[in-house]
């Protein structure tokens, strides 16, 4: 066969595997009956390029004819032509033509005036769309030397191809779906990929997929952490064994890294497989987000807030990236004038309900009266929406905020009840409520059962056992404990061995009930040194950024500063209106070692009355919405007589 043949039937072959991304050098050989060496010699000398460089050409041509139909939308043209992820195949278009499949009248390219609009477009059924598609991706074949006819391509494609179609149509779904970031819709999302594997058992960036949600399921819902584990291990490899190079494929592989990860040791490797997903892909906004986490996680603020800023950038209609980047600007860059409109616009123009509790939060923060608005916009959305973590979890801290107890443990009890095995939102409130009523023995079992059976970390459970037994005033146990743990950190701090910037930021609570302990038993300069250490942990940190408003607190409080810590906690909460948590923390018992001093007692109980003037106007509104439970108000005044006693 002569080199002209030759390659108008390896072109052929290409086309006819055209929807099957797995496709590649190795099965084109076996379909030509050659080697691959063979294979690479003999396109080498036709066409001056490899194999592979052959058969992603053929792909990105097809691709610029459908794209001139008019007819497809990006994602939809990239799947078609046998990429499974749309960010790779714009990089691909873009190097090849040298401009974006998404820029308007450039070499030919379609406008994007002509494209059928997303509504549309779904209801275009999917058994007329897969027929429409294969006579177009393979209208070519005949033109190329083929034998059959269209009908019989059709029939033998509708065994071997609509299948992979359908899969993708899945897909697409699922990672819609899964961008909801819903205990409701996670499950769902799973599902389609599961379905979409059973049809397409080769489909590597699904079985990615499902790996990713898994994690996500763990976090937004109440999937446990050894069933999360398991399962996004099981994906992975199954991704990895089918398409290990796959930008989405090696994402699903860093995620599960960054789940399990232990900071700062292990920070490198989970920042280069991340960077390598970027090697392929440079505009996929997940890895962007994913680096933004790890880089706030080790400090580096403005690197994290690039990789941000570039994943809301690349994926401008994904509102979650929007919310958290206005939620950063607010909070760590005080710009508030730039989030809060951020803020408000994803809630005018999306349901994401991010964007209401941010809005909610953002409120609390801003005004002496915010606590009161914030409360009732979380009250309202739970009528809508009455389980969702977000709305619950934040109203909780709201409540905690105004004292009222009951509305917070009403809150805690539903997510008890909704999510379970959910660490980060059930095992947290319910133990702050255990410590604001006085009940450590309560929150001893909590705690004990939370690291016995609910995946709760060893070392943060160590952390909180400590705390709740200096708490309950037993300082030996709780000394013996942190000492049992923490011994090596203590010593290497200590001896002036650790430096601050590889902190891991769940030691800060065992250095803190430390000091505490210290200067409990008058070992008050070895106090010294581990309250300057940490006040240096949060100046190296935020040099780069406003301090958050509890640092300064926090440092002041390290050192027995006692003047500056009032003046700090006092200006946060009436002068700066920067009121979200600090009567919480207040109320937990943070700062036990003044609670002695008659100015704190003088402060607090200034604060407390503006914290109840708040609570009246709220339970006054619960009142007239007919959510409040008569026998509150025994609670409430049991609870002003008892304070006023003190």
């Amino acid at each position: 066969m002569n080199s002209v043949a030759f390659i108008s039937k390896a072109k052929k072959v290409v086309l006819e595997n055209l929807l099957n991304p797995q496709f590649g050098v190795e099965m084109m050989a076996k379909e030509l009956g050659i080697s691959r060496s063979e294979l690479y010699k003999r396109i080498k000398a036709a066409e001056n390029k490899s194999a592979s460089q052959f058969i992603r050409e053929i792909r990105l041509e097809k691709a610029l004819e459908l794209l001139n139909t008019g007819s497809y939308s990006i994602g939809e043209i990239a799947y078609m032509v046998g990429f499974n992820s749309p960010t790779y195949f714009s990089t691909s278009f873009k190097e090849y033509f040298g401009y974006s499949p998404s820029v308007s009248n450039q070499n030919g390219n379609v406008p994007e005036s002509r494209k059928i609009s997303k509504t549309k477009k779904r209801t275009i059924p999917i058994v007329l769309g897969a027929v429409a598609i294969l006579i177009l991706v393979f209208w070519s074949v005949g033109a190329l030397g083929g034998t059959k006819t269209d009908e019989e391509i059709i029939i033998d494609l509708s065994v071997n191809r609509r299948t992979s179609l359908k899969a993708y149509r899945l897909y697409l779904e699922a990672r819609e779906l899964g961008e909801q970031r819903k205990d409701s819709s996670l499950p769902k999302a799973i599902g389609l990929l599961e379905e979409a594997v059973i049809l397409d058992p080769s489909f590597a960036e699904a079985y990615a997929e499902l790996s990713f949600l898994y994690g996500q399921w763990h976090y937004y819902g109440s999937l446990k952490k050894d069933v999360r584990d398991k399962m996004m291990k099981k994906y992975v490899d199954l991704a990895m064994g089918l398409d290990p190079e796959s930008p989405e494929v090696l994402l699903a592989k860093a995620d599960l890294a960054w789940k399990n990860r232990r900071f700062p040791d292990d920070s490198t490797t989970i920042i280069t497989a991340f960077q390598s997903v970027l090697d392929r892909d440079s505009i996929n906004a997940r890895a962007h987000y994913r680096l933004y986490q790890v880089f706030s996680s080790l400090g580096r603020y403005e690197t994290s807030h690039i990789n941000l800023e570039k994943a809301s950038a690349l994926d401008p209609e994904n509102y979650f990236y929007k919310i958290i980047l206005a939620r950063d600007l607010f909070w760590k860059w005080e710009e508030r004038e730039k989030a809060q409109p951020m803020i408000e616009e994803v809630f005018q123009k999306s349901l994401r309900p991010e964007g209401l509790y941010f809005k909610a939060l953002m409120t609390a923060e801003s005004s002496a009266e915010g606590h009161v608005e914030a409360f009732k916009i979380l009250h309202r959305a739970t009528k809508n929406d009455r389980y969702l973590f977000g709305y619950l979890y934040w109203g909780y801290l709201i409540a905690m905020d105004l004292d009222l107890l009951p509305y917070a443990k009403k809150y805690s009890q539903l997510i008890q009840i909704r999510y379970p095995e959910n660490t980060y939102y059930t095992y947290q409130p319910t133990l702050d409520i255990c410590i604001a009523e006085g009940r450590y023995d309560d929150a001893l079992d909590l705690t004990i059962i939370w690291a016995e059976n609910k995946g709760l970390d060893k070392m943060l459970a160590a952390e909180k056992i400590a705390r709740i037994y200096y708490l309950k005033g037993d300082k030996s146990t709780a000394e013996q404990i942190l000492l049992k743990n923490f011994a090596d950190l203590f010593n290497n701090i200590a001896a002036g061995e650790y430096s601050s910037n590889l902190l891991n930021h769940g030691d800060i609570g065992p250095i803190m009930t430390y000091i505490d302990i210290l200067r409990a038993k008058g070992e008050r300069a070895k106090a010294q040194v581990f309250g300057d250490f940490l006040c240096s942990y949060y100046k190296d940190f935020d040099s780069r950024i406003i301090w958050d408003k509890f640092d300064p607190i926090d440092c002041y409080y390290l050192q027995e500063d006692t003047d500056s810590f009032l003046n700090a906690v006092r200006q946060a909460y009436f002068q700066n209106a920067n009121r979200l948590g600090i009567y919480k923390d207040l109320k937990k018992l943070n700062y036990l070692s003044v609670e002695d001093n008659a100015e704190y007692r003088q402060l607090f109980a200034e604060i407390e009355t503006e914290v109840h003037r708040m609570r009246a106007e709220v339970v006054v509104y619960l009142k007239e919405e007919g959510d409040w439970d008569p026998s509150w108000d025994k609670f409430l005044s049991n609870q002003t007589d008892t304070m006023a006693m003190q």
